[in-house]
This record gives structure tokens, C-alpha cells and sequence, in this order.
């Protein structure tokens, strides 16, 4: 990140553009800034031409902000008003995933405070995520509404709708009576979903989300044949431009005023409906692998569940066979993800200079996805295709 100065004007331009053209920086906080000159602006529009894409300026004042609108720099530059202040100080925590902590603000807010390690590595994901949100709700999925990004303390935070009501999961657990009317009405959201278009100008991979290419994370671990044929598996997924949640699930839905509303909509992105049967599919056919809020008391429920919604979702295109199918396609999707996920933290941990042990052990976690032939997987996806997401 590169920190602007107070001012800018022809007396400091020409330094600033060197050392913004040299360092290329993805981010640039304004939050210093209360003066800028012509000459100031030619020197972010440099840089933003430098770099072929929109320059990231934040923390930029109300006053710094109207210049750049009344200009015209909001159109060419990525310009960000800076965050409110926002303290979590005794407020009741509501949730928290891998990416940060939610809070109550009151009975109309929640705040998500952005304050785990992964932020260090995407700093911009508070961004991307209320971005999306917006995208999401603006498109008629039924969900939460993103107001406003903020700051806590050091970390970023987004200020969202509060949806004053259980998760479809408590109210299953609930009253197991209303299980099939509740699916059902969480299927049709499904289905909304994965007919909803995604362009991706605007929506991200889910490849690049749940899966990717780890080429550098396995470069030190894997030789040049083994990232090929991972690679190699990866592209005989279709891609669709259409919506997929990234982490669908009955506790990713909520209940308000009786009707379905769905949460963590900052990884939506566009792909194959396939990853977002993988949770709800582990957890009822490979229990024990994730605890679920049903794992102890009703392990049986997971798979009634699923079972359930899969009935709902494809109506009467399922079948002995095709079900079988589309059971090898999410065993493929749910090894590939796990797998990757795991040997890339282990290489994680080891670091880039790994021992023969150390590489074996990665070997030997991959070797498994490796075993699948693109041309088997590839084939599986169209009949899965042709059957069932029509």
C-alpha cells in the first residue's frame, strides 16, 4: 500500500508518479490527503494506465472525494470515501467464520469485522464482498441488504441488514414435522439461484474461490506432471455463467416473517451448481468429516435433509441412475477442494524450501484427486448436465 502525501501539486507530482509507476501499488490510502492539483490527479491517471486497470484509492475525505467526482476521476479511478468508525465494544457476537466476526448493532444491524489472518493476504475482501452483496440483492436473490463498509479499530468491517430470525438448520431442528415444507422452499431458492446470470465481469470464478490453481502454492511439493494433470482436472469442470453461493447450506438461510433469506452472499460467484451441493453432500454421506448442529443428537438428519432437497431441486428428473452419477461428480468436487485445501495449508506450514518428507507428505494427500481421469470426470459432468441441471 502506498500512502499519499497532504499535498500534491506541481512541486511533488513528478516524484509521486516515479515512485507510484515503480512500486505499483494495488492500494492507495488518501487518508493524508486534503490538497491535490492537476498535477497530483495526472499522476494517479498515470499509474492507472501503468497498471491497465483501475487504481484503488481509499480513505479519501468528503472535500478530496468531490474533486475527483466533479472531474471525472471516479469513472477512470477506483475511489473509496473513507470508512466510518465503528466500535464492537460489548456488542454480542453472532457468528464467526474463516474470514471475520459478526456482531449485533441493534435490531436492524450487524456488523462483519474483518479480523482474521486471511485479511492480511486480501486485504480488499471486506470490499468484494459488500460489492457482491450489493450485486446479489440488486439481481432478486432474497437476501441480506449491504449498507456501508466501515473500520474497527485496525481491521475493515460492512455494515449489514440484521435478519431477526433462526437459520433454516434450528428450525428444522426445532420442529422436524415441517423438514419437507422447509426444503422445499430452500430448493426453490436453490434453483432461483443457479438460474440467476453471473457475468463475470462482475462475479468472480468459483474455481478461483474454491478451488483454483495452486500452481505456486505446489510448485516447491509437485513436479510439472502432477500440477498439469490437477490442472488438467480442474479445467474438465463446465463452467456456467450463472450463480453458485460458494457454502450453501441450511444454516446459510435464515427465517424472517416466515420467508427464506439468505446470508454470506459475499462469495457468490458464477460456475457449476455442482459446489454448492458439496457441503450439505459431505455432511450426509461422509459424516464425521465436518461436525454439523445434527452430528450428535440426530446424525440421521443430514441425509434426510439432503436426500430431501435433491428430490425438490431436480423434481422428477432424478433417478436410480443419474443419481448415482451425480454422486461420483460431487465425490470428485469434494475430494478436489478438500484435498487442495489441506495440502496447500500443510505447504503452508512447511514453507518453501521443503524436505524430501515433507514433500512426500503432499504427494501422498494429492495422490488420491490425481487417481481421476479428466476424460471420466468431463463425461460424468454431461450426463449430470444433460439429465439433471437443465
Amino acid at each position: 500500500m502506498y500512502t499519499l502525501a497532504e499535498r500534491i501539486d506541481s512541486s511533488n507530482a513528478s516524484e509521486i508518479e516515479k515512485e507510484l509507476v515503480e512500486q505499483s501499488p494495488e492500494i492507495i490510502d488518501a487518508g493524508q490527503l486534503k490538497y491535490i492539483s492537476s498535477a497530483g490527479l495526472r499522476a494517479l491517471l498515470k499509474l492507472s494506465k501503468e497498471n491497465g486497470k483501475k487504481t484503488v484509492i481509499e480513505n479519501v475525505s468528503p472535500e478530496i472525494y468531490e474533486i475527483f467526482e466533479t472531474t471525472g476521476f471516479t469513472d477512470i479511478l477506483d475511489v473509496r470515501r473513507k470508512l466510518r468508525e465503528v466500535s464492537v465494544d460489548g456488542l454480542t457476537v453472532i457468528g464467526k467464520g474463516s474470514w471475520g466476526t459478526v456482531y449485533r448493532i441493534d435490531d436492524e444491524t450487524v456488523v462483519k469485522v474483518y479480523d482474521t489472518p486471511k485479511n492480511m493476504m486480501f486485504p480488499d475482501e471486506a470490499q468484494k464482498e459488500a460489492d457482491i452483496s450489493r450485486e446479489v440483492f440488486k439481481r432478486g436473490l432474497p437476501t441480506a441488504i449491504s449498507f456501508s463498509l466501515a473500520k474497527c479499530g485496525e481491521y475493515k468491517a460492512a455494515i449489514y441488514e440484521s435478519i431477526n430470525g433462526d437459520t433454516l438448520g434450528s428450525e428444522i431442528e426445532k420442529d422436524p414435522e415441517k423438514l419437507p415444507e422447509l426444503v422445499s422452499g430452500f430448493a426453490a431458492i436453490g434453483r432461483q439461484l443457479h438460474h440467476t446470470e453471473a457475468p463475470g465481469d462482475v462475479f468472480r470464478d468459483v474455481i478461483s474461490i474454491r478451488g483454483g490453481s495452486l500452481d505456486k502454492i505446489f510448485s516447491s511439493y509437485l513436479d510439472a506432471e502432477e500440477i498439469n494433470r490437477f490442472n488438467a482436472l480442474i479445467d474438465s469442470i463446465p463452467d456456467r455463467n450463472y450463480m453458485v453461493h460458494t457454502d450453501f447450506h441450511y444454516d446459510n438461510v435464515m427465517m424472517q416473517n416466515g420467508e427464506m433469506v439468505l446470508i454470506d452472499v459475499g462469495g457468490v460467484a458464477h460456475g457449476h451448481p455442482a459446489f454448492d451441493f458439496m457441503s450439505m453432500y459431505i455432511w450426509a454421506y461422509h459424516p464425521g468429516y465436518v461436525k454439523t448442529r445434527f452430528s450428535e443428537k440426530q446424525p440421521e438428519m443430514d441425509r434426510k435433509i439432503f436426500d430431501t432437497f435433491l428430490a425438490d431441486y431436480f423434481e422428477d428428473r432424478l433417478n436410480d441412475s443419474n443419481r448415482t452419477i451425480l454422486f461420483e461428480v460431487l465425490d470428485f468436487v469434494s475430494q478436489m477442494i478438500m484435498i487442495s485445501v489441506n495440502a496447500s495449508r500443510a505447504c503452508g506450514q512447511i514453507g518453501e524450501n521443503p524436505g524430501d518428507d515433507e514433500k512426500a507428505k503432499v504427494k501422498q494427500m494429492m495422490q488420491p484427486i490425481l487417481q481421476y481421469s479428466p476424460e471420466t470426470i468431463r463425461a460424468k459432468f454431461e450426463v449430470v448436465d444433460k439429465q439433471l441441471f437443465v
